[in-house]
């Protein structure tokens, strides 16, 4: 009994950590005052309280100053991991404020018969988003179901030969979308960017301001939707930023394969040989014969 009692858990990971558990502002005084006292006594100043206080403040300060350097250029130097969500946001966010109109400033959200009313921000991008996803048919307060069909228009049965049911979905035209706007709230440099998408039914028309036809956003996937789209549309904005998600998720991936693939083909001495042997060949011909007459 005594002997389990004094063996060693070597599942159990011990912790070497220091007093300060990590704590920047901490490492940083202590080591400040460390850098203080060895400096007072290898240089022989005049230890005044005015004199430590000061001097304290400039070496804390100094050091801050330091590591924040160090970490502006490691974050400047370490590649960003790979987000589809954040790729596609960002081309977004650049397609829209190349669109904006000059004459578009203000973004507002309203109640009902402008009762009420506030102003979200300023405006700094304007985009149209055409919607992916659709939703299903509702009729009577109930979802409508229909036979489910092939890409021949035939009727897929299944192992007991009855027709499956399937959702009737609405169809998606040019007029179904939301609108995306850029906005930015607080000082010029300073100031933090928010993102609104909102269907193009909740919006009034595109001026020098625009409204919004609720009084409350909701967030979701890094934007705010309007408390009464989410409400009625919950499952299409999720779908919708699935589909957005998964698009930007495939073009990556063919990327990736092209690059894979070209690099494995450069470092074929058989394919560079065959496509020197092919340049060559075009070299040689007229370019007249490639142009159909």
């Amino acid at each position: 009994m005594a002997d389990q009692n004094n063996q060693k858990d070597f599942t159990k990971k011990e912790d070497n950590t220091s007093v300060l558990k990590g704590s920047l502002v901490l490492k940083l005084i202590l080591l400040s005052a460390v850098v203080l006292i060895v400096s007072a006594f290898i240089f022989g100043f005049e230890l005044t309280l005015a004199w430590v206080f000061w001097t304290f403040i400039k070496i804390f300060v100094g050091m801050l100053l330091i590591i924040f350097i160090f970490i502006m250029i490691k974050q400047a130097i370490t590649p960003a991991a790979f987000s589809p969500t954040t790729s596609f946001k960002d081309k977004l966010i650049r397609a829209a404020e190349l669109s904006k109109p000059f004459n578009v400033k203000e973004l507002f959200l309203r109640g009902e018969n402008m009762r009420v009313y506030s102003r979200w921000g300023k405006i700094t991008g304007v985009l149209f988003i055409p919607y992916l996803a659709s939703v299903p048919v509702i009729e009577d307060g109930k979802k409508v179901f229909i036979n489910k069909t092939d890409e021949t228009g035939n009727i897929v049965k299944d192992e007991n030969d009855e027709p499956i049911k399937v959702l009737k979905m609405k169809s998606i035209t040019h007029d179904d979308g939301d609108w995306f706007f850029v906005t930015r709230r607080g000082l010029p440099f300073f100031g933090k960017k928010d993102l609104v998408r909102a269907n193009k039914k909740l919006v009034s028309g595109i001026g020098e301001q625009i409204w919004i036809e609720d009084v409350n956003l909701v967030p979701f996937g890094g934007v705010h939707y309007p408390n009464k789209q989410w409400v009625s549309e919950m499952h299409r904005c999720i779908a919708q930023h699935q589909v957005e998600t998964i698009i930007e998720t495939h073009m990556a991936f063919l990327d990736i394969v092209a690059h894979v693939t070209q690099m494995s083909l450069g470092g074929d001495p058989t394919f560079q040989k065959i496509m020197l042997a092919q340049s060559e060949q075009i070299a040689s011909r007229n370019s007249g014969a490639f142009v159909q007459q």
